[in-house]
């Protein structure tokens, strides 16, 4: 996945979706560190975040982020790879054509990372995310 984007706050209050597939499929967005509804305890906020929730439990999902951060109202550009074969850092997250991957949050194999739908026909929403767990 790839896109360019151009964030509009420096600090939010709540993880800004770039992209998710359907309800509760994988999704893009920058983080927003903090302990809140719609925040991400333990991560850098402004970070690159990518998820893949499992199909049955959102707290059971593949997690990776970004170790650079993005800049409020200026564009850039934002890629997300995964491959799913290889043995470590399975997704990797570039910022401006550099390789930000925080080998640390990054799973290795095996894993449920995807970028694609699949076999299925749920809706990609860019922009917006698709639902939360159990709604």
């Amino acid at each position: 996945f790839e896109a360019w984007i151009r964030p509009s706050r420096a600090s939010p209050t709540s993880g800004q979706f770039i992209v998710q597939l359907g309800s509760l499929g994988w999704g893009v967005f920058i983080n927003s560190g903090g302990t809140g509804t719609g925040q991400c305890a333990g991560k850098t906020t402004n970070t690159i975040g990518y998820y893949a929730p499992s199909a049955t439990n959102c707290t059971a999902s593949t997690f990776s982020k970004a170790s650079g951060n993005v800049t409020a109202n200026t564009w850039q550009h934002i890629a997300v790879t995964v491959n799913k074969y290889a043995a470590t850092t399975q997704v990797h997250i570039y910022i401006n054509g550099v390789d930000q991957t925080d080998t640390a949050t990054s799973p290795n194999a095996p894993t449920t990372a995807i970028i694609g739908n699949g076999t299925g026909s749920l809706p990609l929403k860019i922009g917006a995310s698709g639902g939360s767990c159990g709604s």
